[in-house]
């Protein structure tokens, strides 16, 4: 059997909750269907890995110069959304660049865990969400983008970002397609 992973990316309060940094009202649509993802691979002790964009204050950092100062934080629960579905038999990854697998060690991971197929969910579909699609693919692992568990301020890039995975880099699936796949013996 083909061992699936959940990635949950970028479920933070700037994006997600209402007076946050980059908030735009499509992404709070998406909680129940991470929520509902989250709790579908528990079940199955399926690995989910929480992924997080992080800086540090002051310091360089080259993603600045073409956004504003972002996501500097100690206490990872006062930026996530979902901080009761963080399980300590999770990981949690840190990011400073779009893609969650750009100089991290979740391609290690995925690897260490037999992982052959990831299941993406968070956001932006146009940015982060396409970034870590695309490396999954080019490290050899079978993506699906859940696309009513990911979101962006942009429609029309939205729509192109998982038209353009469809196409080039893996599967766009629904949150209803997702238990029937978690089901299947590959």
């Amino acid at each position: 059997m083909r061992k699936k992973a959940l990635l949950v990316i970028d479920v933070m309060k700037d994006f997600f909750e209402k007076g946050g940094k980059f908030y735009y009202p499509e992404a709070e649509f998406t909680i129940p269907v991470i929520r509902k993802s989250i709790e579908l691979f528990r079940e199955r002790k399926y690995p989910i890995f929480h992924i997080f964009d992080k800086h540090r204050s002051g310091k360089p950092d080259f993603e600045f110069s073409k956004l504003p100062e972002h996501f500097v934080f100690d206490d990872l629960r006062e930026v996530a959304v979902l901080n009761d579905e963080i399980k300590e038999s999770d990981y949690v990854i840190f990011k400073r660049r779009f893609s969650a697998f750009f100089k991290t060690d979740l391609d290690l991971i995925l690897r260490e865990e037999n992982v052959r197929e990831v299941f993406i969910v968070g956001c932006k579909t146009n940015v982060c969400i396409r970034a870590t699609a695309q490396d999954a693919f080019q490290n050899g692992f079978k993506v699906f983008v859940i696309s009513d568990g990911v979101s962006s301020n942009l429609k029309h890039l939205h729509e192109a970002s998982l038209e353009d995975i469809e196409r080039y880099i893996g599967e766009i699936i629904t949150s209803k397609d997702l238990m029937d796949l978690l089901d299947v013996k590959i």
